[in-house]
């Protein structure tokens, strides 16, 4: 008898820091919380517990339109995807908007098989949302609307995103790579 109706939705609050380690040659190294990681927030599941090998996939970008495919070559499938924030300068305005989404590359790490999510600050999101302002607001309340089965709706159930690591968290995350961090970025810059 009118336009409003019942839109069943799904709140989640991160209750707990949690922990990321990278794991190199045999090595530990633990980032820490609110300097090198923030942790994501789950609106499938309460907890979260992945251990995999880690795949660097530069943007994780896929546009056939302009000739781009990051995952050419790699096999990302039961791993943990490391993703750059944001999408290539190359890309157009609105193009770009799409393609750096969270959400689409989330569905692009799951078509490929990955079981995670990993995101990593650049030089040029700091400039729009600074980590630190990220990470006054780690615990800040998402909602989803609810699906059948009670849980939260994700347009990549089985790829979820695990964490933003900042730039600082970056230098443990790619002490592996020649150059470090700052030739990753410098890469990305171009």
């Amino acid at each position: 008898g009118g336009y409003i109706q019942a839109v069943p939705l799904v709140s989640a609050q991160a209750t707990a820091k949690g922990s990321l380690t990278i794991e190199r040659a045999g090595k530990a190294t633990a980032l820490n919380f609110g300097d090198d990681y923030l942790p994501a927030t789950s609106l499938k599941d309460a907890k979260v517990d992945l251990t995999a090998p880690l795949v660097f996939a530069g943007f994780g970008v896929v546009a056939a339109g302009f000739g781009r495919d990051d995952y050419a070559g790699l096999d990302v499938k039961g791993k943990i995807v490391v993703l750059l924030a944001g999408a290539p300068k190359a890309i157009p305005g609105e193009e770009r908007a799409h393609y750096g989404n969270g959400t689409t590359k989330a569905i692009e790490a799951e078509k490929r098989g990955a079981i995670g999510v990993i995101t990593v600050e650049t030089p040029t999101r700091a400039t729009v949302v600074p980590f630190a302002r990220a990470a006054k607001r780690w615990d800040d309340k998402h909602m989803v609307w609810r699906q059948p089965d009670g849980s939260g709706y994700s347009a990549a159930p089985n790829a979820p995103g695990l964490a933003y690591v900042s730039m600082k968290g970056a230098e443990a995350l790619f002490a592996g790579v020649k150059g470090g961090a700052k030739a990753v970025f410098a890469a990305a810059e171009k």
